[in-house]
């Protein structure tokens, strides 16, 4: 699930305890990447968290940067990972008309990026430092 602060500055979303364990152990070179690459692609992450319900249940929870403008209308969204393993998103969740699509529903809409010389170059530089 995703969340927004009241300023949309921020964006929360739960994670499993494997996803919270495997963020912990990738946080110093994760860390060092952002400081070394000022302009990286990669998420912004701000915190991780853990609270318990009375019932015990644990939900973990990220906190990112968020990339969207606030003052703009987003008409589509895509969490894009690279990767077509289960990455679509459901008849049921695409009913809401927030849903953040997936990688299948990239390729399977057709959608391109309309990208200059210049900066289809840039971008690809940096997606290759980031890897």
């Amino acid at each position: 699930f995703f969340f927004y602060s009241a300023d949309y500055r921020f964006v929360l979303k739960t994670c499993t305890k494997r996803e919270a364990a495997f963020l912990m152990s990738a946080l110093p070179p994760y860390h060092q990447h952002l400081m070394s690459h000022r302009f990286t692609l990669l998420c912004r992450f701000f915190g991780l968290h853990r609270v318990q319900q009375r019932s015990g249940k644990v939900v973990y929870f990220v906190v990112m940067g968020n990339i969207f403008p606030i003052d703009k209308p987003v008409h589509e969204r895509f969490d894009l990972k690279g990767s077509t393993r289960n990455r679509f998103t459901t008849d049921t969740e695409r009913a809401d008309p927030n849903v953040v699509l997936k990688d299948l529903d990239f390729i399977n809409a057709k959608r391109k990026l309309q990208l200059g010389e210049d900066k289809k170059r840039r971008l690809l530089a940096q997606v290759k430092k980031d890897c």
